[in-house]
Parts: structure tokens; sequence; C-alpha cells
């Protein structure tokens, strides 16, 4: 309790104040605590990506893939490379990341279970997609939509450069460009 001069009015504070003030406060950090949480979840929806469509929907609507390589490596494309040498090309699109389902597949061994059968199970039903670069550099595919990752390789004499590249598939056309900024490994034979 506190008291002032005669001249002044007497201030004082009571329990029955403070214990009002606390309860106050209580409910004012409640009612912040779900304000930030009903906020939280709202930001949280609306930053979501889009809903992926659904497998039976996959089939219907497939994206025209163009793969790209960059302008060093076209004339790869065509079997033609610096000095004469030989080129050869594989590109493939699989739906999981082979690499690491093979990482999987190795640390955590399955009786009676081959890695391809292993790899055919996580793929759920898609198949792999094969394409073929044309003399201009391109390769183009028609991909259902999701997540796919493209494998490319390309050996030139004693080069190899690899590209592993996650692709989220959408709408009616896209492309994908190799280059050698994206590439995966480059590797050299001695």
């Amino acid at each position: 309790m506190r008291f002032k001069n005669s001249n002044d009015s007497v201030t004082h504070t009571t329990p029955e104040r403070e214990a009002d003030f606390q309860t106050r406060l209580i409910l004012a950090l409640r009612v912040v605590v779900v304000a930030v949480i009903v906020g939280g979840a709202w930001w949280f929806a609306v930053t979501l990506p889009p809903e992926e469509a659904s497998p039976s929907s996959d089939a219907k609507q497939l994206t025209m893939l163009r793969v790209n390589l960059h302008d060093r490596d076209k004339e790869a494309a065509n079997g033609k490379s610096k000095g004469d040498e030989p080129s050869d090309l594989s590109l493939k699109l699989y739906p999981v990341d082979v690499a690491v389902v093979q990482r999987e597949f190795l640390t955590e061994r399955r009786a009676g279970v081959s890695f391809d059968d292993f790899v055919t199970r996580r793929m759920a039903g898609r198949t792999p997609i094969e394409a073929h670069f044309d003399e201009r550099g391109q390769a183009t595919a028609e991909v259902p939509a999701g997540r796919w990752w493209v494998y490319a390789s390309r050996r030139r004499g004693a080069e190899e450069v690899m590209w592993r590249l996650p692709v989220n598939v959408r709408g009616r056309e896209q492309d994908v460009n190799l280059t050698a900024q994206n590439a995966y490994m480059r590797t050299r034979d001695f």
C-alpha cells in the first residue's frame, strides 16, 4: 500500500485490482496465441503448392516435356563431336529418384526381393520413359503430371557427363535445359 502527501489524493493498490489486471492480461495473451495459431494455419494453407493430379487423371493430362542440350553439346546429338570422336547419348525419365531408391535398397536388405522388383514397387505402376535427341539437341516426350527425374548421359570419347535433375511436370508444355552448370557428374577416362 502506498500513501501520498495529505494534499494529494491517496493512491493504493488492492489485491483485487492486481488480480483483475492479471486476469485481463492472461485473457489478452490467450487471444493473441489463438490469433497466431489461426493466422499460421491460414498462411500455411495459402502457401501450399496446388494439389497434384490424382493417379486416375494423370493418364488424361500429359505434358509435352522438351529436354534441351546446351549449345556446346548439340553436336553430340547427331553423333558428331569435337575431334570426330563418336558420341553416345541417353535420356530416361523416372518417376522416382533411382539413386535414392538404390541407397535405400542397399541399406535395408530384403530377402528374396531383387533391386528391379524393389524399384518397380517404388514406381507405383508408373514406368520410365525413354526419349532420343534430334539434330537440334532436343528430346521430347509426353509425360504425366507429377514429380519426375531426368537421367541423361553423354559419352564423348574419354569424357562422360551425367545429369540427374528433379522436375515437377505440370501444364501443357515444359522445357528442361541440360547445361554444364547443372550436370550431376563429369568424368574422364585416362
